[in-house]
C-alpha cells in the first residue's frame, strides 16, 4: 500500500511516503513558507520512489490545531492529490500525532504548539489515551491543569519553551529530541484510522480551535 503523509501544522513542513516496506521522508525548516515548498517536497519523494501521484492509495494529513495558513495549504493540497489519484483521504489531530510519538512515556505526555499571543495549542495524554479536550491556553494555566504528582513530558515543536518550568519541578521533562519528521507517525495513525473507520467524509477540513484574526476583527472574540 502506498501512503502519503503531510504535516504543515507548525513551522516545519514534513512529508513522508510509505511504499510497502520502503519509507521516504523529508522535513524542511522553512519558516512557514509551506505554500512554496509543499509540492516541491512531495514531488521530490515521488522522484526518489519512482512513483507518481496516481499511484497513491491513501493520503493522511494533519488537520490541526496549528498554523491557520499551514493547515489550509496541507488540506487543500491533500484533497487535490486525493481527487487526482482517486484515493482515500484521512485527517488526524496534529496533537494526537505528536503525542503518539512518546506514548511509551511513564506519565503525562503534553504536546505543545506555539499559538502566538503567549498561548499554546495543547492536550494531555497518558499511554495513548487523551485525557483532555484540545486547548488554546496560556502556559501558566496549562501547568495548573496538570497533575504534578506524575511525571510530565512536554513534547512537540515548541516544547523547549517549557524548559524554564523544569527548574521549579523535577517531574517536568522536556523532549529535546522531538523529531521534525512528523509525517511518518502520521502515516501510521492514518492507516489505523482508515482501517477502522474508512476515509474522511467529503467536506472535511482543518480543525481550528481559535478564530482567525479576520474573524476576531469582524465579530470579536
Amino acid at each position: 500500500m502506498t501512503i502519503l503523509g503531510i504535516d504543515c501544522s507548525a513551522s516545519v513542513l514534513s512529508v513522508s511516503l510509505k511504499v510497502e516496506k520502503r519509507l521516504f521522508e523529508t522535513a524542511v525548516h522553512d519558516g512557514f513558507k509551506h505554500s512554496e515548498n509543499l509540492m516541491v517536497q512531495i514531488e521530490h519523494l515521488f522522484k526518489l520512489s519512482n512513483l507518481e501521484s496516481r499511484d497513491l492509495d491513501l493520503i493522511a494529513v494533519a488537520a490541526g490545531p496549528g498554523s491557520f495558513t499551514g493547515l489550509r495549504i496541507a488540506m487543500s493540497t491533500a484533497k487535490g492529490l486525493a481527487l487526482g489519484a482517486q484515493c482515500d483521504l484521512v485527517s488526524l489531530s496534529t496533537l494526537d500525532v505528536y503525542a503518539s510519538i512518546r506514548e511509551d512515556f511513564d506519565g503525562l505526555v503534553v504536546p505543545v504548539i506555539d499559538a502566538k499571543k503567549k498561548r499554546f495549542y495543547s492536550a494531555v495524554y497518558k499511554k495513548g489515551n487523551k485525557l483532555t479536550s484540545e486547548l488554546d491556553i496560556e502556559a501558566e494555566t496549562l501547568l495548573k491543569t496538570l497533575d504534578l504528582s506524575e511525571n510530565i513530558l512536554f513534547t512537540g515543536p515548541d516544547a523547549l519553551f517549557f524548559e524554564k518550568y523544569k527548574e521549579k519541578d523535577n517531574r517536568i521533562n522536556i523532549d529535546r529530541y522531538f523529531s521534525s519528521v512528523t509525517a511518518t507517525p502520521l502515516i501510521k495513525l492514518g492507516y489505523e484510522k482508515w482501517k477502522e473507520h474508512g476515509a474522511d467524509p467529503h467536506g472535511s477540513g482543518p480543525v481550528y480551535i481559535r478564530k482567525s484574526e479576520a474573524e476576531i476583527s469582524m465579530f470579536g472574540d
